[in-house]
């Protein structure tokens, strides 16, 4: 009787865990389930803000764009260079700086952002820049050296603020006796510094911030009448010779120009002796969209072999741009007018809007263009 009710223990027991074993499996597929269904749900939000953003706002807004100001909001034509720019970076007075070009003295500082720049000889066979700067601020420009007198014939076509250190005895003579409002910096400790990385006299430094401020305190008006220049509203190009190179020899002696032809970029890749003009700050080589060769008479005057260059008169030049050139011929009528080129045609010439470099020559200097 024992052994009976011992077996029908242990099958009430099989049984009781069976059901248990059942209860617990049904449980557990029931959550699986639940986490299954819960992950295919959420699969699908993602693809519907992946796909259709509009049905899920929430995760997926369409933001409203913000106003795009223009760069330029008030354009108009740079007078000197032709370049759409800001009008109220026109509305002053151009500045003119006088930068040597002895070979210690390069690369220089600031050339790649004139407006116009000009060359011509000093003494010794020596080479002159003087940038012209109007719609442009500049951080560093030199190095600044000294004045001689036929530059203020140009100076005084722009009215422009003269920059430059010292001077000839002629020019020192010339500047009050023209009214020139320029700043000297062996007066001026403001406006100029010198550089100790590079040796005197190639060192003195200065920037359009610093003209104009100097400008202030000297009380000289903001703005005055100046030249402009006629720019061609179609690329230009001459009717004359091919100019794919052209090379100016002021001196066999370190100053030989040579440009050449970049027909990608459109502009003439300048060179000093052989190697490429850069400029110091940036390392890029300078560009001038248009040269201008101007022919004039000029002679030595004293016996430290200081020249006169005649920029009032008459004389012929060549116009060089977009890979061809032209002869041209010039005239100023006195020292403060504008210089006005011409074509064959007597007609005023149309430049390309871009940067020009304007080489004022000699009669015997040698000029070859291919």
């Amino acid at each position: 009787m024992n052994k009976t009710l011992s077996l029908k223990g242990l099958g009430i027991l099989i049984v009781f865990l069976l059901i248990s074993s059942l209860v617990l499996s049904g449980c557990s597929n029931i959550r699986q389930g639940e986490n299954t269904a819960a992950k295919s749900e959420t699969s699908e939000e993602k693809i519907i803000s992946r796909e259709n953003p509009d049905e899920n706002p929430e995760t997926s807004p369409n933001p409203v764009p913000e106003p795009v100001e223009p760069l330029i909001k008030n354009p108009v034509r740079c007078p000197l260079d032709g370049q759409i720019v800001e009008k109220d970076s026109v509305e002053r007075r151009p500045l003119a700086v006088m930068v040597e070009n002895h070979p210690k003295a390069r690369p220089q500082s600031g050339l790649n952002k004139a407006d116009i720049v000009y060359e011509a000889l000093v003494e010794g066979g020596i080479s002159r820049f003087m940038p012209i700067y109007l719609h442009n601020d500049v951080d560093r420009i030199g190095p600044v050296r000294s004045s001689r007198h036929y530059y203020l014939d140009i100076v005084l076509e722009y009215n422009a603020i003269y920059a430059y250190f010292g001077g000839s005895p002629k020019a020192w003579e010339d500047i009050p006796k023209l009214g020139v409002e320029g700043l000297n910096g062996i007066y001026d400790g403001l406006t100029y510094w010198r550089d100790d990385a590079r040796k005197i006299p190639h060192n003195v430094y200065t920037t359009t911030t610093k003209i104009r401020a100097g400008a202030e305190r000297k009380g000289f008006a903001k703005q005055k009448p100046m030249r402009k220049f006629d720019f061609s509203d179609e690329p230009y190009k001459p009717g004359g010779a091919k100019a794919d190179e052209v090379e100016i020899v002021y001196s066999p002696f370190n100053y030989t120009v040579k440009y050449i032809f970049d027909e990608e970029a459109g502009t003439y890749k300048r060179y000093m002796d052989g190697k490429p003009h850069t400029d110091a700050e940036t390392g890029e080589q300078l560009q001038a969209k248009n040269i201008i060769i101007q022919y004039a008479k000029t002679n030595v005057i004293d016996s430290e072999g200081r020249l006169d260059i005649r920029l009032v008169g008459k004389g012929d030049g060549l116009y060089i741009t977009n890979g061809y050139s032209e002869k041209i011929t010039w005239e100023k009528k006195s020292r403060p007018s504008k210089t006005v080129f011409y074509d064959e045609e007597g007609k005023e010439i149309k430049l390309n809007p871009g940067q020009t470099w304007i080489q004022i020559v000699t009669l015997k200097t040698r000029v070859e263009i291919k």
